[in-house]
């Protein structure tokens, strides 16, 4: 290929090989061609549950705590990608959950995606998070806990005491920082370890693919490769 575009250059033509459609299919190309072994591993619901039992260790500040507590928790029960909970410093509104986009009753977390990645609409969508047996996890319990500390400031729901957003980097340092207080290696568990457990459990209880792929919102059949139950 770059010896296509030199011959154009040399030629005083116009290179094809930079044009967008031309860029696109060569990259599509090259994501084929990639096979690698997805070696990420899934975070379980009793995995989440110790991983919560370990932050009060992690952080000393009661507000970070609950903070990282109903992020792992909304990143599991919503099968939520990272860019749909943290934002990045200095970037206009993006997928992060806003401010009022997190309401919880007695029974239920009602949390509005204004956007993701997979709406290339903007029309957002409505999940619903019931309560869980365990206290610990249970999103209810959590969001209500977090929304009693957090400001009524408007912007990203979810950010620190000085209203400053939750980072991407944040989110993975301290889930990392969690897999060594437990002992355990946390280099195949990243952020997305969370959506992956969270389908592969649905999953292991009998769930029905089509169900699965409604509740993580995807749009293709890759949910597929979220599914990590053991033969």
């Amino acid at each position: 290929m770059s010896g296509i575009s030199f011959y154009h250059k040399i030629n005083d033509m116009d290179d094809n090989t930079q044009k967008f459609v031309i860029r696109k299919m060569l990259e599509g190309m090259r994501r084929l061609g990639q096979k690698h072994k997805d070696t990420r591993l899934p975070i379980t619901y009793d995995l989440l549950v110790r991983i919560l039992q370990v932050l009060p260790v992690i952080t000393r500040s009661q507000y970070e705590v609950k903070l990282f507590s109903v992020a792992f928790s909304l990143a599991y029960f919503g099968f939520m990608r990272v860019g749909e909970l943290t934002s990045t410093l200095g970037e206009q509104l993006g997928h992060a959950l806003q401010y009022g986009e997190v309401v919880a009753s007695d029974s239920v977390v009602w949390v509005r995606l204004h956007s993701s990645k997979t709406d290339q609409q903007g029309l957002g969508t409505t999940i619903a998070l019931p309560r869980q047996v365990n206290n610990l996890a249970c999103p209810v319990r959590l969001v209500q806990g977090f929304n009693a500390v957090r400001s009524d400031k408007p912007g990203p729901y979810l950010c620190h005491f000085d209203s400053s957003p939750l980072t991407r980097y944040q989110f993975s340092s301290i889930l990392r920082k969690a897999f060594q207080g437990l002992g355990m290696a946390a280099f195949h568990y990243t952020s997305h370890s969370f959506r992956i457990g969270a389908a592969t459990t649905a999953a292991m209880q009998g769930m029905a693919d089509d169900e699965i792929q409604v509740l993580g919102r995807w749009v293709s059949t890759s949910y597929l490769r979220y599914i990590r139950v053991p033969p």
